[in-house]
């Protein structure tokens, strides 16, 4: 997974992988310039679900009628979205993007 936005001084686009912690929470691993030291972030607790999208899929954080996007997936999770959303306890798969447009 890709680190959506920046967050606590974590840059954009910074690839590591997802898990829970033990209270339930979301902790996002990463490696600095890939090869430094493994590091972790919380992702603050929301409510989350996976969002479907033409040639990419996010996990997007729900706030009221707004989303905003947490973690950018790479394209083979495209049609694993409920999966996904199942794995992580998720509120469920939204679509978004063009998807969103067209429907």
């Amino acid at each position: 997974m890709f680190l959506g936005r920046q967050t606590n001084k974590v840059p954009v686009r910074t690839y590591g992988r997802l898990s829970r912690d033990g209270s339930a929470g979301l902790v996002f691993h990463y490696r600095p310039w890939l090869f430094l030291p493994e590091r972790q972030l919380a992702i603050p607790a929301a409510s989350y679900a996976v969002g479907k999208g033409l040639i990419y899929s996010e996990i997007i954080k729900i706030e009221g009628n707004h989303t905003a996007c947490v973690m950018l997936l790479p394209p083979r999770y495209r049609t694993h979205e409920a999966e996904l959303s199942a794995v992580y306890g998720f509120s469920g798969v939204r679509e978004i993007g063009l998807l969103a447009a067209f429907a």
